[in-house]
């Protein structure tokens, strides 16, 4: 399967010549803004409402591609997301699972197996009992959605009052009961705009009410 897309960034291959041995990793080309969380650094705070309304437009447009085949991402956060010479967003990293599972027999999502930081965008139904796998879904990715949106229009992480080297178990025993993270005094976050995140938020026991990426 060939991906074109002008959100999603291009796979050119895998390779394991870089970090430890038996570590995959994806090539792509070289985007040069780096990724959303670093350009929101940059420049987040000096950018208007519409710019930051034109990235998620980019999001949500790769996410509703990938959905098209069907494909997950797996694995949306604001370090998945890069900005290229024309400040488009494009998507990165998405189907590393699958590329694994393909060669290892399988594939899934743990609590120990997310990355550091990833936490912060990532769906509860993912963070169950460690012993058993979760998958990712079209609605977990969901979920992540709105996370990025809070994180573009507020320019900070979701979860952003729970910090230290403790932050991350606070914010698991956090999603597991429920709750989702505060909201932002930012006037780029309107009460419709706040709706939708709060509706890719929406619990385990109503998933499947979660936007589509058509929704979106």
């Amino acid at each position: 399967m060939k991906l074109k897309h002008r959100n999603i960034v291009p796979f050119i291959g895998v390779t394991a010549r870089f970090g430890p041995p038996e570590t995959i990793s994806l090539v792509s080309p070289w985007i040069p803004n780096g990724t959303l969380t670093n350009f929101l650094d940059t420049y987040g705070g000096n950018s208007s409402l519409i710019s930051k309304l034109w990235l998620l437009h980019d999001v949500a447009a790769g996410l509703n591609y990938l959905h098209s085949f069907p494909l997950i991402h797996g694995d949306l956060t604001g370090s998945n997301v890069l900005i290229n010479a024309e400040g488009m967003a494009c998507l990165v990293d998405f189907g590393l699972s699958t590329v694994i599972g393909g060669l290892e027999g399988g594939s899934s999502i743990a609590p120990s197996s997310c990355r550091p930081g990833a936490i912060r965008w990532t769906a509860p139904e993912l963070l169950g009992d460690p012993e058993i796998s979760y998958l990712p879904t079209p609605k977990s990715d969901i979920y992540s959605f709105g996370s990025v949106m809070l994180q573009i229009l507020s320019n900070r992480f979701p979860w952003y009052t729970d910090r230290g080297i403790t932050a991350e178990f606070r914010i698991i025993a956090k999603l597991i009961v429920g709750e989702t993270p505060p909201r932002p005094d930012d006037p780029c976050i309107s009460e419709k705009h706040w709706a939708l995140i709060s509706e890719c938020w929406r619990p385990i026991s109503s998933t499947e009410s979660r936007p589509t990426a058509v929704q979106l």
